[in-house]
């Protein structure tokens, strides 16, 4: 079993991140379906997230909209999400405080 770590994300045109998500596969597969589904997967997620009003449908850094997104599968540097756990949480944590501090240039 060859494993490595996938990023999906969704991206406006400018590249800014909506929503993404790791996961593990075996390269030795055909993956092209998974990673089809993993897109599929995100793609439901948003539109789910937009109709209850819990997303916007625009980027909220640029304000692309949702028509202008993108959606990427490509390879980690991770062989497992054990082994990426410290570096996604780092991420997170730096989108986080981005995210916070976003929003209150928005409120000023």
């Amino acid at each position: 079993m060859n494993l490595s770590v996938h990023i999906v994300q969704c991206l406006c045109p400018e590249r800014h991140c909506i929503i993404g998500f790791a996961y593990e596969r075996d390269e030795d597969e055909n993956c092209g379906p998974l990673a089809e589904a993993a897109c599929d997967g995100l793609r439901e997620l948003i539109r789910r997230a937009i109709d209850s009003r819990t997303l916007n449908p625009w980027c909220g850094i640029c304000r692309a909209p949702q028509s202008s997104w993108t959606y990427e599968d490509a390879r980690s540097i991770f062989r497992t999400l054990e082994e990426a756990r410290a570096d996604l949480a780092r991420a997170q944590e730096a989108n986080d405080r981005a995210r916070a501090m976003l929003g209150e240039a928005a409120r000023n």
